[in-house]
């Protein structure tokens, strides 16, 4: 059978995407054609529809990538989950696992403005969707439509030390756990590819073309949206009247017509400070699990 052995697990608006194309691009390595099946990580709350859960449906993803020496997909919400990273070894022992990481406020930032134009979030303002984490922790708050609703626990979400380290503790000893920091994938993106192909094994001299993927959506298409993404079948649909083939170069030019305007959020530079020292404990656990100092995302 044609078991994925490669994972991108997160974080979210971590370059992920554009991860997955560049790697998708190499002659040795296949990406599936559902770039985030969620078939792992049975604790996580995503609403029905919007993840894999037939095993016959899942290995169907892979079947073109056969004759690849890696078989791929980027479910990023698999950082999240306490059970993932087990549920992945025992699947398949053999798996690579790939961890993308980004200045922890800037990706609140971004996944909030993210959420909010998908349905997830329901709450436009970032500091007071922030102050609605203690209810919707206890199921209170959340919003009608939304699909992931773990995922509105921002400061869960930015939580990186504790998520690398389950994924240490059940890939490391092999050497089968690679962590890109999104600040140097935006400064070296093709020195910080060949590394991930090195990491695999396959061919370091072979260079994609490089480019945003997965921009943030505008919060001004959220009805374009809501459509879109309220209704797992109609993109279904949709993807299955042009043939796989196609299927994703369509589903990635639908997501830059609806991201809309790419204009950097700004951040009130007193909920930035006030966020920077929230996680400043976890950055610094982050820094001594990498040996590196990240305290920079944190300082100023």
């Amino acid at each position: 059978m044609c078991k994925p052995n490669l994972f991108i697990v997160g974080a979210p608006k971590c370059g992920t995407s554009s991860m997955y194309y560049c790697l998708d691009a190499h002659p040795e390595i296949f990406m599936s054609r559902r770039k985030e099946p969620r078939y792992f990580g049975s604790d996580l709350n995503i609403r029905e529809g919007w993840r894999v859960t037939d095993e016959t449906e899942y290995l169907a993803l892979f079947k073109d990538g056969k004759d690849c020496a890696y078989r791929g997909e980027a479910s990023v919400f698999y950082l999240y989950s306490k059970l993932a990273p087990e549920e992945i070894r025992r699947y398949n022992p053999m798996s690579r696992i790939i961890i993308m990481l980004r200045n922890p406020v800037d990706t609140i930032v971004s996944l909030h403005r993210h959420y909010f134009a998908t349905c997830n979030e329901d709450i436009r303002d970032l500091e007071q969707a922030l102050a609605a984490e203690i209810d919707r922790r206890a199921g209170r708050r959340l919003p009608a439509e939304a699909w992931f609703a773990d995922g509105l626990l921002y400061g869960d979400a930015v939580s990186y030390a504790e998520h690398v380290q389950r994924y240490l503790d059940v890939f490391a000893n092999d050497g089968r756990v690679h962590v890109i920091i999104f600040d140097d994938l935006m400064d070296r993106v093709a020195e910080e590819y060949r590394r991930v192909l090195n990491f695999l094994g396959v061919d370091s001299a072979f260079e994609p073309s490089f480019d945003v993927k997965n921009p943030a959506p505008s919060p001004q298409s959220r009805f374009l949206y809501r459509i879109w993404h309220r209704y797992p079948w109609l993109r279904r649909s949709v993807g299955a009247l042009v043939g796989p083939s196609a299927r994703r170069e369509l589903m990635y030019r639908v997501q830059k017509v609806l991201s809309g305007s790419r204009a950097r959020t700004q951040i009130d530079p007193q909920l930035r400070h006030q966020l920077q020292g929230q996680l400043r404990g976890d950055v610094e656990r982050l820094s001594e699990l990498l040996g590196r100092d990240l305290m920079h995302w944190v300082n100023g």
